[in-house]
C-alpha cells in the first residue's frame, strides 16, 4: 500500500485538493481524489492511502475566499499584460499569436485575479504547467522551460 503524506489541503469550490510528494520521483504534487497518477513521472498510484497528520499538525489548511471566484479579468488588464510583456509569452519569450491568461499562484491555491498574479502565456507553456502549484514565477518558469526542452 502507498501512503501519501498530505502537507496541505486546499478547497477549490466543492472539491478538495491535497498537496503531497510523489513517492516515486519526489516531485511536489497538487492532486484531487481519486488519485490516478503522478503528473511528472506518470507512475500510477494504485492501493493509495492519504495520511493527513502532517497537514493538521502544521495547521496548513487554505480555503480560498469565495469572493475571488468567477471574476472576469478585464480587457484592460489583458492589454496591460500584453504591453508589459511586449507581446511575448512570459515563459518561453515567443511572440503571442494566441494566449492563455495564466495565474502564477492558482485560484485553488489561494491566488487572486490581481494583475501581479497574472501573466500571458502561449497555450503550449500554459498546458505544460497543468494544475501544479508553484511558489513563485521563477520556479514555474524553470519547470515549464525544462518540460519544453524534453518534448
Amino acid at each position: 500500500m502507498i501512503i501519501l503524506k498530505v502537507t496541505e489541503i486546499l478547497r477549490a469550490r466543492n472539491t478538495f485538493l491535497f498537496k503531497t510528494d510523489c513517492p516515486f520521483c519526489g516531485e511536489e504534487l497538487l492532486i484531487g481524489w481519486p488519485i490516478e497518477k503522478c503528473s511528472t513521472c506518470l507512475k500510477s498510484f494504485s492501493n493509495t492511502c492519504l495520511d493527513f497528520d502532517h497537514a493538521y499538525k502544521r495547521n496548513i489548511i487554505a480555503v480560498p475566499d469565495k469572493s475571488r471566484r468567477n471574476k472576469n479579468i478585464s480587457k484592460k488588464i489583458v492589454r496591460t499584460l500584453h504591453d508589459i510583456q511586449s507581446g511575448q509569452c512570459a515563459y518561453c519569450d515567443q511572440e503571442l499569436t494566441n494566449y492563455h491568461i495564466e495565474h502564477i499562484v492558482p485560484i485553488a491555491g489561494g491566488g487572486t485575479n490581481e494583475i501581479k498574479n497574472l501573466v500571458l502565456a502561449c497555450p503550449r507553456c500554459n498546458l505544460k504547467a497543468s494544475s501544479l502549484y508553484f511558489h513563485s514565477f521563477i520556479e514555474k518558469k524553470e519547470y515549464i522551460l525544462s518540460k519544453i526542452k524534453i518534448s
